[in-house]
């Protein structure tokens, strides 16, 4: 992704894809033992759909925010596209019938609607994903999807879903240890405030956003 997300894209992937590893392990070494899969709802099927194009119609029917998580969990963690009609079958790159419980992680991300496709929560997506979780896999809900903890049962709370729009609001993280290998490669555009206004107290922040931003959803308001 380029443009003011793309550092965003970064972090998320270094933090929630290279973290997850408890004992030192990178990305791609569990991408080998276990997989990362990023689900995302079958795509619009025809007749004369094959299982084996199954994941394909359903990566180009994606939106440009979720091509993006893609690109990037694919060079980041070696991520494999999984597709779900919501009925409880999922099917890999290439047609493979796959299960949840072959990955370790498992990651959905919504950036273009404030609401996740159907097909992701269903009851028979709903009750896998529990199942993966209660098995011990990682879930990641990224964009509007983190809304999803409710509908999993894993948060009493209803998150606010908020639909992508355009502003001219400002954000940046300055970064307390810049050194750190989570920020590695990333733009930094020096200070955020202007001198006359004391600038930031760092040498340099991370622009998140400067003209707009994706679906989301938070707990603003939910007590």
């Amino acid at each position: 992704m380029n443009g003011p997300f793309a550092p965003l894209w970064r972090l998320l992937a270094a933090l929630a894809l290279l973290g997850i590893a408890p004992d030192g392990g990178t990305s791609a070494e569990l991408a080998e033992e276990a997989g990362v899969a990023f689900l995302v709802p079958r795509g619009p099927a025809t007749d004369r759909t094959t299982d084996d194009a199954i994941a394909e119609r359903a990566e180009a029917a994606l939106g440009p925010e979720a091509r993006a998580a893609l690109a990037l969990a694919r060079r980041e963690a070696g991520a494999v596209l999984v597709a779900t009609d919501g009925e409880g079958r999922f099917w890999a790159e290439g047609g493979m019938p796959a299960t949840l419980e072959r990955f370790r992680v498992v990651w959905i991300h919504e950036g273009e609607r404030a609401q996740v496709p159907d097909a992701l929560r269903s009851p028979a997506s709903r009750s896998a994903l529990r199942r993966r979780v209660e098995e011990g896999g990682a879930l990641l809900l990224s964009g509007a999807a983190l809304a999803l903890v409710h509908d999993l049962g894993m948060e009493t709370s209803v998150p606010r879903r908020v639909p992508a729009g355009t502003d001219r609001y400002a954000a940046s993280i300055v970064p307390v240890e810049a050194d750190h290998p989570v920020f590695q490669g990333l733009e930094g555009r020096g200070y955020f405030l202007d001198a006359a206004m004391g600038g930031n107290p760092r040498e340099w922040s991370v622009p998140l956003t400067g003209g707009g931003y994706p679906a989301f959803a938070d707990f603003t308001g939910t007590g």
